[in-house]
């Protein structure tokens, strides 16, 4: 069976039930509906069930809960669900931060740990990895700058760029802009079927981070293309290639009005990175949005930079008391609950 997995639990699961491409079984994300395994699909319980097999599941399952698509509605005899959503008494929030676990081992690895061992936790990854699991199964050493390891690590990403043009990776696409382009379709169709997902030339500018001479003027044209996942992909590319460049610096001042929100989102997160703490409201702004997708995006940014703010915008305010009320209201769920957990980070409340 050939596996196709993604950076998230729940669709990774969904293609080794299946055999097929996760979002083609339905599943692309870990919450809003978006984790429920089509019920017309054929799972391992079946293909056991069928030959005589009796069938248990124990443990997460995450794909889907209620009626028809619950563990013991998909051909398990017995299914025993685990639901904890914490690990031991340690603040773990999924998704919405840097929780106390990571916190304490990043703390131990500084104490403990020298030279490339301390990688292992640092706050960046590095750009590129290349590891010899055979000789260095721990990966501590990073071979992708080796001379001696150019031909093998060029092999990789050629192989890479040729998977991830093939299955259409929707993983380069922010999630409220994917829900945006998808419309009244899917992320599958919207990828592979619209002609709308520019993902080669996501990947032409992403690249710009592997080459250590690229100069600003072959980032900006990227940062003022037609498509706006390729604009995206070009402020985050900035942060590697620099962004302190002046012309640089102007065109994400012009992004700040561009019309994706996820654009002006990084790029209000890139210029507080810089010192311009006036980009802070642009985020804060997208934390009241409709669209709860854009919300929790918004919300995810504004806790990575608020330490760098000398106040809190008032929009930020007005967002975080709107998910206090929600909280306390018991009605707050998916995006919402996200968006709640990363402001608490904020705003130094825990509910």
């Amino acid at each position: 069976m050939k596996k196709h997995v993604s950076p998230y639990c729940a669709p990774t699961r969904a293609s080794l039930l299946t055999g097929r491409d996760f979002r083609r079984a339905g599943v692309w994300h870990t919450y809003g509906g978006r984790n429920w395994l089509y019920e017309n699909e054929t799972i391992l319980a079946d293909i056991f069930k069928y030959n005589g097999y009796a069938i248990g599941h124990f443990g997460k399952w995450h794909l889907g809960d209620n009626y028809s698509f619950a563990p013991h509605f998909r051909g398990f005899d017995t299914s025993c669900l685990n639901r904890i959503r914490k690990v031991s008494k340690m603040d773990h929030h999924p998704v919405t931060g840097i929780s106390e676990i990571i916190k304490v081992s990043r703390k131990d690895t500084a104490m403990h740990l020298a030279g490339p061992q301390q990688n292992l936790l640092a706050p960046r990854r590095m750009v590129e990895e290349l590891y010899d699991v055979v000789n260095d199964p721990h990966q501590i050493r990073n071979l992708a700058a080796d001379s001696a390891y150019q031909e093998v690590l060029e092999d990789f990403r050629n192989t890479l760029r040729y998977e991830i043009i093939k299955n259409a990776d929707t993983g380069f696409a922010p999630e409220p802009e994917l829900i945006r382009l998808s419309g009244n379709s899917n992320p599958f169709e919207f990828a592979r079927e619209s002609g709308q997902y520019p993902l080669s030339q996501i990947l032409e500018v992403c690249d710009l981070m592997l080459v250590p001479d690229a100069e600003p003027a072959d980032l900006i044209k990227y940062m003022e293309h037609p498509e706006g996942l390729v604009r995206y992909w070009a402020v985050i590319t900035a942060r590697e290639v620099g962004p302190d460049a002046p012309e640089v610096r102007k065109r994400l001042e012009r992004l700040l009005k561009d019309e994706i929100p996820a654009v002006q989102v990084e790029a209000a997160k890139l210029l507080i990175e810089l010192g311009d703490t006036q980009a802070g409201p642009v985020i804060a702004r997208h934390m009241l949005a409709d669209e709860p997708s854009l919300v929790l995006f918004a919300s995810r940014a504004f806790q990575e930079i608020s330490g760098s703010l000398d106040s809190k915008p008032e929009d930020a305010v007005r967002a975080y008391e709107n998910l206090k009320r929600e909280r306390a209201s018991g009605k707050i769920k998916f995006y919402q609950l996200y968006s709640y957990w990363a402001l608490t980070y904020v705003f130094g409340e825990e509910g």
